[in-house]
């Protein structure tokens, strides 16, 4: 009667058995196989460890480390300690079962050695610098996005000053948004409408202030003021001022208001210059 294998025969795993496939018990370890995991395991016993090792990686029937073979191209940088080295087996996937001995003891081999490498310090390493690189990926993202949105906004905040600065209406902004766009110039997706534009150049003019005030008092500028006053045919207030002073930097600030209508809708003209 020949000689079978025990049909109580089991892979001895500490966290999960998995009965051994009785297709595998006479194969031999030396013989190429068509699957990429090694031969002396069964379709699920792959499955089995790949799960619970997601770090683990096959190939013409051995084993290797992504996480290892990914961070090895760098090193182990500042956290590398002395006789802490990535194993070339594991990043180069060159790890296979015990040659010449029985199934049983093959399988017990190739347990050990994925337990070694889990909790080796290298690998631990690995994945605390995998983690790292993911975080700075993440923070390099946001960072790219926040100077994309703040490119576009200066872009519009540009296109609202030329329209202050010509005299042109609001109504002109969406158009030359629009033409922007369409020459491949990135405006995003926000203050595009004419609303968006008359609080643009409310806050440039209160910029624009603070800036001639800042600087003014800083130079302990002398100011000289003229004020000019007439009514329209339509009875509307027309005021206009026009401020000039002289720092000690030898620094020159130019200013020009007007007040045309009742509602104090106001155009303001600065220049800072400075005396070649």
């Amino acid at each position: 009667m020949e000689a079978t294998r025990s049909e109580n025969e089991v892979v001895n795993d500490k966290n999960d058995q998995i009965e051994d496939s009785d297709s595998h018990s006479d194969q031999d370890p030396t013989v190429i196989t068509l699957t990429p995991y090694p031969s002396i395991w069964s379709a699920d016993q792959y499955k089995n460890f790949s799960d619970k090792n997601p770090w683990l990686e096959v190939g013409e029937g051995k084993l290797g480390c992504k996480l290892c073979r990914e961070v090895n191209v760098k090193g182990l940088g500042v956290l590398k300690e002395q006789g802490v080295y990535l194993s070339a087996e594991w990043c180069e996937c060159r790890v296979g079962p015990s040659l010449n001995e029985k199934r049983s003891t093959q399988l017990s081999n190739l347990r050990v050695k994925l337990k070694k490498h889990g909790e080796s310090k290298a690998h631990q390493m690995a994945q605390e610098i995998k983690k790292q690189s993911e975080k700075h990926v993440v923070e390099e993202l946001l960072r790219k996005e926040s100077e994309e949105a703040n490119d576009a906004t200066a872009k519009i905040f540009r296109t609202v000053y030329y329209l202050a600065k010509s005299d042109r209406p609001f109504s002109d902004h969406e158009g030359l948004v629009e033409l922007q766009q369409l020459n491949g110039i990135n405006l995003g997706l926000i203050l595009h409408s004419c609303y968006s534009a008359v609080q643009i150049v409310d806050h440039i003019a209160s910029e624009m202030i603070n800036k001639m005030i800042s600087h003014v008092i800083a130079s302990n500028a002398k100011l000289s003021v003229l004020v000019d006053e007439s009514s329209t045919l339509g009875l509307h207030l027309h005021e206009t001022s026009f401020n000039k002073s002289w720092g000690a930097d030898q620094s020159s600030i130019k200013t020009e208001s007007a007040d045309d209508s009742p509602t104090q809708n106001q155009r303001l003209r600065i220049n800072l210059t400075a005396k070649p």
